[in-house]
Order: structure tokens, then sequence, then C-alpha cells
């Protein structure tokens, strides 16, 4: 009777294994656990990575941005310098980059409303794990009168466990005496 028992027990090992197995993976511990979507993502090109970011940061009126994601898609040491003014500069790093975004949201009272960053032209350039990409966007929000703002983002970037990361962004606005670089006029 012992030895019929030990027998079913030894059958049912397996069973029971992977029935806990299946129970931890589905657990919302491990569920937590997982990376975000755009890290768990193949690393592609890193101009995949530049054209992300600004689908992401542009959204129709009443839609959230997914500013976790957006997170993932910078190394956690990046920094992001944006023109202030026309004299000055702010250096950012990725949180405070999206505090930054969230707070012209705020200001502009946009929550309600589209914005949109669009690619004008772009140009990168890869080399083993490192690229620079260079952008010519405009800014604009649909729903206002204005023309859109034209501004130049310079990127570095660099591949780690096979994923394009963002290492860097320096931003120039388009202006009187400030023109679209050549390589990347249209």
């Amino acid at each position: 009777m012992m030895e019929s028992r030990c027998r079913q027990l030894h059958l049912r090992a397996p069973v029971v294994l992977w029935l806990l197995l299946s129970l931890a993976l589905a657990s919302p511990a491990a569920q937590q656990a997982a990376p975000p979507a755009a890290q768990a993502a193949s690393a592609g090109t890193a101009e995949d990575v530049v054209r992300t970011l600004y689908r992401m940061v542009s959204f129709d009126a009443g839609k959230n941005v997914d500013w976790e994601q957006v997170k993932a898609l910078f190394i956690p040491e990046a920094v992001i310098v944006l023109r202030a003014s026309r004299a000055s500069m702010n250096v950012l790093n990725r949180n405070t980059f999206v505090d930054d975004f969230v707070r012209f949201i705020r200001d502009a009272k946009l929550e309600d409303q589209a914005f949109e960053e669009t690619i004008v032209a772009i140009k990168t350039q890869e080399t083993g794990d490192v690229a620079r990409s260079t952008v010519h966007y405009t800014a604009r929000i649909p729903s206002r009168d204005r023309p859109a703002q034209h501004g130049i983002d310079v990127f570095l970037l660099m591949k780690a466990d096979n994923q394009w990361r963002i290492v860097s962004i320096v931003n120039e606005i388009v202006r009187p005496g400030v023109d679209v670089p050549e390589e990347i006029r249209k």
C-alpha cells in the first residue's frame, strides 16, 4: 500500500510542478515583473525608436500619453537639453523631461485637445552599437489657429541588450538665424 502511494506521488509530481509554475507565472507579481512593451520589443533600428518617441508624445483630444512607455525609450541616465528661450536651454533627465511635458500639457490646457509632433525629415546613422539621428520636426496644437513651430532635435542612441535606447536629445528651434541643417532640408 505504501509503495502504491509513493508511485502515485511520483507520477503526480510533474503535474503538480507544472501547475505551480503556471500559477506563479500568472500571478500579479510575475506580471508586474514583465518589462514594458517598449523594452520587450525587438531592437529594430535606432530610427524606429526616434519615430516611436514622436508618435508617443502626439495625442488625440481626450487621450493620455503612456509616460512610462516614453521613459522606457531612454536609458535611465539620459540627458535632454531643450530650448527654453532665445537665450537659455534647460537640461533635463528622462523623469524631468516627462514632468516638463506633463506641465506643458496642463499649462496649455491640452487635456481635451490634440497635440502633434510630426517628423518632416530625419537622417540617422548607425555605427555598431551607437547611432545619431537628426530630426526636423513640427509641433502644433491642431485646434489653434497658429502655424506649426519648426524645430531640430539631435539624438544620440546606444544599443544595449539588443535594444536601442535614447542616450541624449539636444533641441533647437528654427527661427531667423537658425536654419534647418542642410543634411535634412526638404
